[in-house]
């Protein structure tokens, strides 16, 4: 199965979010921040996907990104 990582800080929208992944056969691992999807991007193996939340409440999607490069692990995951 394909590993998605899903950015949300909403708790409802991210437990929907799990919902319907889990259902098409993703892995799913869910947090609620940034921060805690750096944490999670340090471990291995990562994730195939990350569906971001554009809008966190620590960091918008564009200052994500910046990060996501400077770690070059945007090489190896595709974000949503």
């Amino acid at each position: 199965s394909k590993k998605v990582l899903v950015v949300e800080d909403s708790p409802d929208m991210r437990e929907l979010i799990r919902l319907a992944l889990r259902e098409s056969d993703y892995l799913v691992q869910s947090v609620a921040s940034a921060r805690e999807a750096f944490d999670v991007l340090k471990e291995s193996p990562l994730p195939n996907a990350i569906l971001l939340d554009m809008n966190l409440a620590d960091m918008n999607g564009t200052q994500f990104m910046a990060e996501l490069r400077n770690n070059q692990v945007h090489e190896q995951v595709k974000v949503i």
